[in-house]
């Protein structure tokens, strides 16, 4: 026969290993790929859902309100901000020297009560106790008048006789930001002989 050569069966059987070996490393390639890329995605769902659902802050949401009332025969206006992720309300009113700002810091515990005119801010402690927010919905009233009323406290808030020094104890209180300037006084209730 011609120019041919013959196969014996033992060649063939070392092709046939050779062409597994072969075979073999790259389906465990292909195997190693597979695995760290899988294990790769499910780290990446992994890391999406722990950020949104573990680590997902509180969305800022501040509530603005704005009241108007009659005191003395004149029209006096209240502005109410609730920022429930600083745990704050701040209630505005008067303008200009007659400026009065109102904060109340549920996270320290403190009210500080600010007047433009006087320069001067007055503390006391509260309830750490955020009151619930909600988005309840007003009735409209048509043609009617809202009348309250408020009866007086038998109490009366005195400062005390000497102003605060130490001012470190309000630095994480956003009523520093307004008082850190200005005489701070601690207020204290009196009954009303």
């Amino acid at each position: 026969m011609g120019g041919t050569a013959r196969e014996s069966p033992e060649d063939c059987r070392c092709l046939a290993a050779g062409a597994s070996k072969s075979r073999k490393k790259t389906c465990t390639r292909y195997q190693i790929c597979g695995l760290l890329l899988s294990v790769l995605l499910i780290s990446l769902i992994l890391i999406f859902f722990g950020v949104k659902y573990l680590w997902n802050p509180t969305p800022r949401k501040v509530y603005d309100m704005e009241h108007t009332f009659f005191s003395h025969g004149e029209k006096k206006k209240i502005v109410m901000e609730i920022d429930p992720l600083a745990r704050t309300e701040t209630f505005r009113s008067g303008n200009g020297s007659e400026e009065i700002l109102e904060i109340h810091d549920f996270k320290n515990g403190i009210t500080g009560i600010f007047f433009v005119g006087l320069q001067k801010c007055f503390i006391k402690t509260q309830t750490k106790v955020f009151p619930e927010t909600t988005e309840a919905k007003i009735p409209e009233l048509e043609g009617e008048e809202i009348t309250t009323t408020y009866f007086e406290q038998s109490m009366v808030w005195v400062p005390g006789e000497q102003p605060i020094q130490n001012k470190e104890f309000l630095k994480s209180s956003k009523i520093f930001d307004i008082c850190r300037n200005v005489t701070i006084y601690w207020i204290h209730p009196t009954p009303i002989a």
